[in-house]
């Protein structure tokens, strides 16, 4: 969903395709838990002047390789970058678009990211 997200100012990298039709047109499956080098390019180029949110499942935001991730993506995105973890057993994709949209905003606001819901 790379091309739809990619029209907003904040896109939001979840695990798999039911999560992001939770979220919306904004978000973007990894299809799994790693975020590829390709992936990272393409993060670069269409949210340089906007922020990135990554929402993946609360036990994968625990991982070595995701706490890698994170770290080398701060600092790259003109209104933020943030990791926003839900509660433990909370699948992303098991959330109303409302509730997952505002848990991702209040978490991204504590961290000092942006987030807009709004396209470019």
């Amino acid at each position: 969903n790379y091309g739809n997200a990619s029209k907003f100012k904040t896109g939001v990298l979840l695990e798999g395709v039911t999560d992001v039709w939770s979220l919306g047109p904004m978000g973007m499956a990894v299809l799994g838990a790693n975020i590829s080098d390709v992936q990272k390019k393409m993060l670069f180029t269409g949210f340089s002047d906007g922020s990135v949110v990554l929402c993946l499942d609360p036990e994968e935001m625990e991982k070595q390789k995701t706490k890698l991730f994170i770290n080398s993506m701060l600092g790259k995105f003109k209104r933020g970058f943030c990791a926003v973890k839900l509660p433990a057993g909370v699948d992303p994709g098991s959330l109303d678009r409302k509730t997952l949209r505002n848990y991702i905003s209040d978490q991204a606001k504590e961290q000092g990211c942006s987030v807009s819901w709004s396209r470019s």
